[in-house]
C-alpha cells in the first residue's frame, strides 16, 4: 500500500511539472544572447533616435541597420532605419510610439467586459521599448510607398473626422463592499482587490448634477451620415435605481 501511494504522488509531480512547463510567463521574446537597450514613451509620437546615442550606450559600431529591432510588451514593431548597411553616427532610426495603454491590464480584470476605458492605463503613461540587434534582415520594417500621384482615384464625397478624449478627472475604486449603503452619501469601506469596473472618468456626478462636452467641429456635409458619439458610464453606490439623461443641443435625445 505505501508503495502505491509513493507512485501515485510521483505520477502527480510529475504531471505538475510538465504542466508548468507549458506556461506562458511573457518573457518568450527576449534573446539573452543579445544586448537591450531600455527607453520610456509616455505620448503618442514619431520618434528618432540617432545611431550616436546607441554607440554611446556601447551598441558596437559594426551593427547594420538591417539588424536592428525594437520590442514593446513582448511584441516587435515595424521601423524606419536610414540604411540597411554599416551604420555611422550620422544614421537613425524611427518608430511610432505609443504611451501606455489598457492592453495590457485586460487580462487582470475578472470581467474584460467591465474595462472602462482601453486606451488608459491603471498604473502609469509611461510605455517602455528596447532597442536591440541580432543577425537577421527579415526585422519588421515599414513599407516604402512611392509618392506618385498621376491617375488618382476618384475624390470621396466625405470623410469620418473622429475625436477621442481619454479622460483623467477621477478614479473609479471599482467594486466595493456595502456596509456604508445605509448612509447619505453612501460610503463605501473595502475595495475589492480584483480588477472590476475600475478606471478613469471625467467626473463624479450626482443628483441635478450634469457633464458638458462640447463638439470643436460640428460640421455635416450635405449628404453625409450622421455623427454619433460613444462613451462608458458606470455607477458609485448601491442605490439600483440610476436615472440618467442625454442631450444634443439642448434636445433630449
Amino acid at each position: 500500500m505505501r508503495n502505491k501511494i509513493i507512485l501515485i504522488i510521483l505520477a502527480i509531480t510529475g504531471f505538475v511539472v510538465s504542466k508548468s512547463d507549458a506556461q506562458t510567463y511573457g518573457n518568450e521574446w527576449i534573446n539573452y544572447n543579445q544586448t537591450y537597450y531600455k527607453f520610456r514613451v509616455i505620448k503618442d509620437s514619431i520618434y528618432r533616435i540617432p545611431v550616436s546615442s546607441l554607440t554611446a550606450l556601447g551598441m558596437p559600431s559594426t551593427v547594420s541597420g538591417a539588424n536592428l529591432q525594437i520590442f514593446r510588451d513582448g511584441q516587435e514593431i515595424p521601423i524606419f532605419v536610414s540604411t540597411n548597411s554599416t551604420l555611422t553616427s550620422i544614421d537613425y532610426l524611427e518608430f511610432f510610439g505609443e504611451k501606455a495603454n489598457g492592453k495590457v491590464d485586460l487580462p487582470l480584470y475578472k470581467n474584460s467586459n467591465k474595462q472602462l476605458n482601453p486606451d488608459m492605463n491603471l498604473i502609469s503613461d509611461t510605455a517602455f521599448y528596447f532597442i536591440t540587434y541580432n543577425t537577421s534582415t527579415t526585422n519588421k520594417r515599414f513599407n516604402f510607398r512611392l509618392n506618385d500621384v498621376t491617375n488618382p482615384p476618384v475624390k470621396e464625397a466625405y470623410f469620418w473626422n473622429k475625436t477621442k478624449i481619454n479622460y483623467r478627472g477621477d478614479f473609479v475604486y471599482g467594486s466595493s463592499d456595502n456596509s456604508g449603503a445605509s448612509t447619505n452619501p453612501a460610503l463605501y469601506t473595502l475595495n475589492s482587490s480584483q480588477y472590476d469596473q475600475e478606471g478613469f472618468v471625467k467626473k463624479f456626478t450626482t443628483a441635478k448634477d450634469s457633464i458638458t462636452i462640447t463638439c470643436s467641429n460640428p460640421y455635416l456635409v450635405s449628404g453625409g451620415p450622421f455623427g454619433f458619439f460613444k462613451t462608458t458610464v458606470v455607477g458609485k453606490n448601491f442605490f439600483t435605481n440610476h436615472q440618467m439623461k442625454i442631450y444634443a443641443n439642448n434636445n433630449l435625445i
